[in-house]
């Protein structure tokens, strides 16, 4: 140090002051961030084959892990059974289930899809009057002949359990005919969409309407929605940025999620609607025995904790739900049912320790 400032006290503590309020001013926008972005998990808790007390304890190792967002997937083919009548046991699990998550402050994403044979546009060789397994002939994958059924069905989730819900994703993968069967899936998406939203925002304003629910980073699907009218009808693009790796590009943005995201933010900005924020509803690695689909447990670790770091790094990414919490089942040779962050006997695998590392828990409890 020069000797001019050596021999003058005052200077110095005033230079040193200076650095330190620079320090904390740098410092504080990625503090902000990082607290401002959600992150958890998927459960199927709400569905029938899984028992209540099994979704509880999910929720709970959400929470366990520093999660503070779940997501639901909840299907409209299972709760109205014919117009304006509803499965109360099925109503009354889902109320269960969200007042679990709001008693442990575990925010809630529900995502709504699937449409009753009853209202379905499937052909009628596939209704046959919808007698018998009508969703084995995948009738719910077809839109709804009257779009306002959607609305009606998304309103009486609201008017109960309304001040329990977070957001609401409207559908999921229609870009998808395993989810949307259509000639054209972003006009019949929109069809539903705009309903929906003007019905939720009649009941609820605070609820957030997440729109898209797109399969990959699918910018060129999401571009068709624009064109049908999405701009003012969402409070959030959601997606599912699934890649090979949290860094791989092999130059197609749609199945890059570290270019990817950053597309969709890019469209979502160019029709004037960027500080909205994206929602990254599912993406994870499944630990299956596949040697080329799936991943090691301890590669599905460090990919999870990439994937944190990189949403952290990303200011308009308002949350990232993990697909999933729990394997689907035990054969590890299914892909699908090895995406878990626990195993199916809720015992741990080190990605549910290196998701709570990521987010500041560094000793979860058991689940």
């Amino acid at each position: 140090m020069p000797a001019r400032l050596r021999d003058r006290p005052s200077i110095r503590v005033r230079v040193g002051a200076l650095c330190l309020l620079l320090a904390l001013v740098c410092a504080a926008p990625a503090a902000a961030q990082s607290s401002a972005l959600l992150t958890g998990s998927n459960t199927h808790s709400w569905k029938p084959q899984v028992p209540e007390a099994d979704g509880v304890r999910e929720i709970a190792a959400i929470r366990g892990m520093g999660g503070d967002v779940v997501r639901f997937d909840v299907e409209w083919s299972q709760i109205e059974t014919s117009k304006g009548v509803y499965r109360e046991e099925m109503m009354g699990k889902l109320d269960r289930l969200l007042t679990a998550a709001s008693q442990r402050g575990v925010q809630t994403v529900v995502m709504l899809h699937q449409t009753p044979c009853w209202a379905s546009t499937a052909p009628a060789d596939l209704k046959l009057n919808c007698d018998g397994d009508a969703w084995r002939r995948g009738v719910y994958r077809y839109p709804p002949a009257n779009p306002s059924d959607y609305a009606d069905f998304l309103g009486e989730i609201l008017r109960r359990y309304g001040s329990k819900i977070t957001a609401v994703e409207v559908w999921n993968e229609p870009n998808t005919s395993q989810f949307l069967i259509s000639a054209d899936p972003a006009r019949d998406y929109m069809a539903m969409l705009r309903p929906a939203y003007s019905k939720a925002k009649s009941i609820n304003r605070s609820v957030k309407i997440l729109a898209g629910a797109m399969a990959r980073a699918d910018g060129d699907f999401l571009k068709r929605l624009y064109a049908y009218g999405l701009r003012g009808r969402h409070d959030g693009v959601s997606f599912h940025p699934y890649a090979p790796t949290p860094t791989s590009y092999s130059g197609v943005k749609r199945d890059s999620y570290v270019q990817g995201v950053p597309w969709i933010q890019q469209i979502v900005s160019s029709y004037g609607e960027g500080s909205k924020g994206l929602w990254l509803t599912e993406v994870g690695y499944s630990t299956c025995s596949h040697p080329t689909e799936c991943t090691s447990e301890q590669t599905q670790a460090s990919h999870t904790a990439k994937l944190i770091d990189l949403a952290q790094g990303w200011s308009y990414v308002r949350a990232l739900l993990i697909y999933e919490l729990r394997n689907g089942g035990t054969d590890i040779a299914l892909k699908e049912q090895n995406f878990g962050l626990l195993r199916r006997d809720f015992s741990p695998k080190p990605a549910y320790h290196a998701f709570a590392a990521s987010v500041g828990v560094s000793a979860p409890p058991a689940p």
